[in-house]
């Protein structure tokens, strides 16, 4: 690896403009350093130049946007991500990643969309589906009040998406919270039987 390292490195060393050279020597540094690669000012600076030399290559931004977040700098992270999605808008990864941050940083609405896109392009990923379903919950008891309104919510939402399996399983585990198992346990069987496994609780 070593040895593979050193013919990337020398390839940059010999076009420094050849974006696909820096793209592959950022990975191969990734690849070598493991867990503590992200911190490499040398992985970072390759991935900058990879972007600015191959604009229009979403992997490029999207470890770009893995390098960013993993040195605490989020913000940049969604730009890069963004950039990748609308690059590659198929790609459930990138919309991970961006769901997940903007969760992280409590922008659930603006999550939503993310989850969505990477559960419709993965719909087998029980993860991307529980993630969607906390983006939803989370979003409501944010935006709304007391436990009627949150419900309230969710109902207005469902009613607009009555297949949504996703609603089905939020809805049940706010009904749930206010101890209504009966209505809670229909909501969860609904979810189940139109997309999969939820989890009961965000």
């Amino acid at each position: 690896m070593r040895e593979e390292l050193e013919t990337y490195r020398e390839a940059v060393r010999r076009d420094p403009e050849d974006g696909p050279a820096r793209l592959r020597l950022a990975l191969a540094l990734l690849d070598q350093g493991g867990p503590d690669a992200e911190s490499s000012e040398e992985l970072l600076a390759e991935l900058r130049e990879a972007v600015r030399l191959c604009p229009d290559n979403p992997l490029a931004h999207t470890m770009l946007g893995v390098v960013l977040r993993g040195k605490g700098l989020r913000e940049e992270a969604v730009s890069a991500w963004e950039q990748a999605a609308r690059l590659a808008p198929e790609d459930p990864v990138v919309h991970a990643f961006l769901g997940d941050a903007l969760c992280e940083a409590g922008r659930y609405a603006d999550a939503v969309p993310h989850w969505r896109q990477a559960v419709r392009a993965c719909p087998e990923n029980a993860e991307y589906r529980d993630n969607l379903v906390i983006a939803l919950a989370r979003d409501i008891e944010t935006t709304a009040g007391d436990a009627a309104e949150r419900r309230a919510r969710a109902q207005e939402r469902l009613a607009a998406e009555p297949d949504a399996p996703e609603m089905h399983a939020v809805l049940g585990w706010l009904l749930s919270q206010e101890r209504q198992l009966t209505e809670a346990i229909h909501h969860w069987r609904e979810a189940i039987r139109l997309g999969g496994r939820h989890r009961r609780h965000p």
